[in-house]
């Protein structure tokens, strides 16, 4: 009824309907919204398909088959970013924490440069270190050498 309906607009919403959680109905819907020029309300409906695709066999074939489509569609979202940004801050939090439980006089000099760091893959091997450091002294070069770094 929603493909009958003529508006297209309705169409993401296939896979959640009675009978729609199927690959077919799922590549019909992309088919026709490819045709017409509406990626975006595709992605929309890649991502109710996603809600209601549910064995292994289903999500392989649907991360295969629109892999770039869904990637495009979930890092340019709003939530994708705040997540990012959770993680990030998370990240520097253990740092700060390591720091402070190891060498807690550290603890201004660690909030002020852990804090500046952006990128969360630096800040793991950060806190790495930061765990295997023999002396506050160690600590502290380490922090200070992130400053000279930047």
């Amino acid at each position: 009824m929603l493909k009958a309906s003529g508006f297209e607009e309705l169409w993401p919403l296939l896979p959640l309907t009675k009978g729609g959680a199927t690959q077919q109905v799922v590549e019909e819907m992309a088919s026709e919204l490819l045709a017409r020029g509406r990626e975006d309300l595709l992605e929309v409906g890649l991502f109710c398909a996603s809600l209601v695709l549910k064995s292994k066999f289903e999500r392989r074939w649907l991360t295969e088959r629109y892999h770039d489509m869904l990637q495009d569609f979930i890092e340019d979202s709003w939530i994708y970013e705040e997540g990012l940004e959770k993680g990030l801050q998370r990240a520097q939090q253990t740092a700060i924490r390591i720091v402070v439980a190891r060498f807690p006089q550290l603890r201004q000099l660690a909030e002020e440069i852990i804090e500046k760091i952006n990128d969360a893959n630096r800040l793991q091997v950060l806190a790495i270190e930061l765990s295997v450091v023999s002396s506050q002294e160690q600590a502290k070069d380490l922090l200070l050498s992130l400053v000279s770094a930047a």
